[in-house]
């Protein structure tokens, strides 16, 4: 069984930064949260208040001029879909077609 937790969705990175602070200490950051999640049902972690980051637009895109930026947040469907990262890095997108399926591949994130 999971322990009781606070759930905090923070539209921007400010608010984030604030969840965390008003925690005082007793928090974590996720995005997506599969393994914590997993070390808190199996008794190994307990955290009063996860923040969600997945939806922070600060978070999130890609970029290709001169250097390749990929958000922490942006989904392996993103990646997989983009033409400027398939034009940059073929591999990666090839490589992205392979991860798990279509339904991971539009929630999970890097």
């Amino acid at each position: 069984m999971i322990p009781r937790f606070s759930l905090v969705r923070p539209a921007t990175l400010a608010e984030a930064f604030d969840a965390y602070a008003a925690a005082a200490g007793d928090a974590a950051y996720i995005a997506g949260g599969t393994e914590l999640l997993q070390v808190m049902k199996m008794g190994f972690a307990q955290i009063g208040t996860l923040i969600d980051l997945k939806r922070l637009p600060e978070l999130r895109g890609i970029s290709v001029n001169g250097q390749v930026r990929i958000g922490a947040a942006t989904t392996h469907r993103e990646i997989e879909r983009s033409p400027e990262l398939g034009a940059a890095l073929p591999g990666l997108v090839a490589l992205e077609r392979r991860v798990a399926n279509v339904r991971v591949r539009n929630t999970g994130t890097i």
